[in-house]
């Protein structure tokens, strides 16, 4: 998790935009100069970068994959008998797998027009042991539909919630200093401080380039079955 609370963040992002306390709500003794609407824009800022590198697969054109484990998780969902569907998990993003924990088998992905074209869905002599999925709006379909409970695994990714307080991300702290550098330039575009925007954007892409490789060091330990030996790997000049 990270190291720098949400309170931190906002006091950094307040001090990149110039200290601004009109930013922050009117409080008659301690913040005068406060806007009367009441919103703390620094937090709502810091919000918004927090949710966008966590929901993120790419980050401003850098030729990398957003990897976060932390983010990785999975939870067992039993299937109803005569059922076909199983509720999304709260706070997903995007569903990585799905597994059969009963039958110790996967179940395999398919498009949604596949699985609307099959004609025994609510055939029940064909209601079986599911072994493909898809996602409608906020339910897995699974074919056949189960005959049975069954222990789906659900492997997603899934979204924090929003920070608040002293509470720190639920992600690694190397993320601590993106996320304030990104809040800055999402309230720089709002103020329309464009130039300011466009020079915190150079130095957040910068700091992303060091931050992202690191979560792909793990493939380094991944087994290869097929691979060409250097020496049959030839060079050319363009």
């Amino acid at each position: 998790m990270g190291s720098i609370g949400f309170d931190t963040m906002c006091a950094e992002v307040k001090l990149r935009m110039g200290n601004r306390s009109d930013l922050e709500p009117y409080n008659v003794t301690t913040n005068p100069s406060g806007n009367k609407i009441g919103v703390n824009w620094y937090g709502l800022w810091v919000n918004q970068a927090y949710r966008h590198i966590c929901s993120s697969t790419n980050l401003f054109g850098i030729a990398r994959k957003v990897i976060i484990p932390e983010l990785e998780t999975m939870v067992t969902i039993a299937t109803v008998a005569n059922t076909a569907t199983i509720s999304i998990p709260t706070a997903y993003t995007i569903v990585r797998y799905v597994f059969d924990a009963s039958n110790n088998t996967r179940v395999r992905w398919i498009p949604e027009s596949k699985y609307i074209n099959y004609s025994d869905r609510s055939l029940t002599t064909a209601y079986a042991k599911p072994n493909e999925w898809c996602r409608m709006g906020q339910y897995i379909y699974l074919h056949p539909t189960p005959d049975a409970a069954y222990n789906i695994q659900v492997f997603y990714k899934t979204l924090p919630t929003d920070l608040s307080g002293d509470g720190v991300t639920e992600i690694g702290s190397e993320w601590d200093e993106p996320i304030t550098i990104l809040a800055t330039y999402k309230g720089m575009m709002k103020m329309r401080e464009l130039d300011q925007a466009n020079s915190i954007k150079t130095e957040l892409v910068s700091m992303l380039g060091d931050v992202i490789p690191a979560a792909h060091e793990e493939e380094r330990d991944r087994q290869e079955w097929i691979r060409p030996d250097p020496a049959h790997i030839m060079m050319y000049d363009e």
